[in-house]
């Protein structure tokens, strides 16, 4: 940072001399050449003195000239003092433009027109406008390495991903901004590390739990254990952790690296009733399905999943029913789950598709699950440009739904 601000201080002194400098020579130079018209009244100042200025030497200069009547002016005593003494006298009229007045008798003089400049309020605006110019244009000329540099920063910042190979930020040693790409470089390193550490642990620790899992549900069907409660109790808690274990496998692999999409022309309806089929045979609530069969593109495994945990976090939370919906809404496809459960708080609605997360009511632990499913919808959708957000339904329960990109049958 100490780089960029001297580079700024030094730009900015060296910018504002040399504007000051170079605009002064040409604005406000006290050349006599820069200085035309003051030029020409004292040279015709000093010819009138010498009786030597006529009419036909005002012709060859080439200036407007009339004779007048002295009378015709309302001179003060300061002007017809000078006037008496051969000197010029300049008046101006409404626009600014100058006429000399130089006696030739006591009832007669020449009424001169003086070629018209630039006046010093005109070269101050020029100047300052000239100034101003080129300040920006300098400043911009500054500024435009540095704003390419911050886009390449914000660039490499947004395409950061854990399944992609560390690409360190590509800037020159000279940018201004260099500091700033090692130290991001040097966190996004760390960042990766600590993800992967804990991704690494969070494996480890699910496929360690397979082998005592293992042995405790091999050793209860050796046991003979007569209070059959307990055992089935014992059997529903090792399934728990099982349903647990292999849930947090399928979301580390998931978080870990983006697969290969197998992108395909999906319908959508066809599936949710073929999911529907599968997932709940035994009609044990009253599931209806509706909509018109349009197509999304996706890759189909996944998005079949996607519906299967929305699906399956409808079931265990409702009561009576389960509403199953696709519907066009200008340049997408909606995909939405109803149930007529318990619901969800407005305070929660933000965070239910965080991994782990579990509101303090109604969807609670014992009615199954690990709390990972929510969380694998939401990386599906990311993966297909989709979203995804819950509300609440007309039902009474909780409305989950999945928007996709429209696209043609």
């Amino acid at each position: 940072m100490t780089r960029l601000f001297l580079s700024l201080y030094v730009f900015i002194t060296i910018t504002l001399i040399l504007l000051s400098a170079v605009l002064n020579y040409f604005f406000f130079s006290n050349n006599e050449d820069e200085q035309p018209q003051q030029y020409l009244v004292n040279t015709l100042t000093v010819l009138h003195e010498q009786s030597k200025l006529d009419q036909e030497q005002l012709d060859q200069i080439g200036l407007t000239w009339r004779i007048t009547d002295i009378g015709n002016i309302p001179w003060s005593e300061a002007d017809q003092v000078s006037l008496a003494a051969k000197q010029a006298v300049l008046l101006y009229d409404s626009q600014s433009n100058a006429q000399m007045y130089l006696l030739i008798n006591e009832e007669t003089l020449f009424e001169i027109d003086l070629p018209s400049t630039v006046s010093q309020q005109d070269s101050f605006y020029w100047y300052s406008a000239s100034f101003f110019v080129l300040l920006a244009l300098g400043t911009a000329i500054w500024i435009w390495p540095l704003w390419r540099d911050l886009q390449l920063l914000k660039s490499a910042a947004k395409q950061t991903n854990l399944s992609q190979k560390f690409e360190p930020i590509a800037l020159e040693s000279h940018s201004l901004v260099y500091p700033v790409g090692l130290a991001l470089d040097e966190l996004n390193a760390k960042v990766r590390e600590l993800i992967k550490t804990q991704m690494e642990l969070t494996g480890s620790v699910a496929h360690e739990f397979r082998t005592p899992l293992s042995r405790l549900k091999f050793a209860l069907e050796a046991a003979s254990i007569d209070d059959q409660a307990a055992l089935t109790a014992i059997n529903q808690d090792i399934l728990e952790l099982e349903t647990l274990m292999h849930e947090m496998l399928s979301y580390t692999s998931l978080e870990n690296q983006q697969p290969e999409l197998n992108i395909s022309q999906i319908p959508l309806l066809s599936l949710c009733q073929q999911r529907i089929d599968v997932c709940a045979p035994e009609k044990k609530f009253n599931i209806t399905l509706s909509g018109e069969n349009l197509i999304v593109l996706g890759d189909e495994h996944f998005i079949e999943r996607a519906f299967d945990n929305l699906f399956q976090n409808a079931l265990c939370h409702t009561k009576s029913k389960i509403v199953v919906h696709i519907e066009q809404k200008k340049s997408q496809i909606i995909l939405s789950i109803d149930d007529d459960g318990s619901g969800i708080d407005a305070a929660h609605t933000q965070r239910i598709f965080e991994p782990f997360f579990r509101p303090d009511h109604g969807r609670t632990r014992n009615r199954g699950g690990a709390g990972l499913g929510l969380a694998i919808v939401k990386r599906i959708a990311l993966w297909h440009n989709a979203k995804c957000w819950t509300q609440a339904s007309p039902f009474g329960g909780a409305r989950f739904c999945i928007a996709f990109a429209l696209t043609s049958k």
